[in-house]
């Protein structure tokens, strides 16, 4: 990782998402520090953060890469698109529960 040249500078000391309390991620309170220093001075590309671990092209192309070997081995006609929802079926899911709240609910008490 470290003198990867296409990660940020910042990436070697982590998101601040990964340290932050559930307090500071339900309500953007890591953020705060960005704000501050857009505020006073213009942000930069090395200003920001690198990506999380589990956002990381390596993590995420093995992850993908598992789920293609075992689509490959356990089936006559493998499939990406299940490749695909083996590795993001939980975001998937989380996503189309909060779309769902938010179509159905929230805009069914709109005037």
């Amino acid at each position: 990782m470290q003198g990867d040249p296409l990660l940020p500078p910042n990436s070697e000391k982590g998101h601040p998402l990964e340290r932050a309390t559930i307090f500071s991620q339900a309500f953007f309170c890591w953020l705060f520090p960005y704000f501050v220093k857009g505020f006073k001075n213009q942000i930069t590309e090395d200003d920001m953060p690198g990506p999380l671990k589990a956002h990381e092209s390596c993590t995420l192309g093995n992850k993908l890469e598992k789920a293609w070997h075992y689509q490959v081995a356990n089936n006559e006609n493998p499939s990406l698109l299940k490749a695909l929802l083996t590795v993001f079926y939980k975001e998937l899911s989380i996503y189309g529960l909060l779309l769902l709240i938010q179509e159905f609910i929230v805009k069914y008490y709109e005037p």
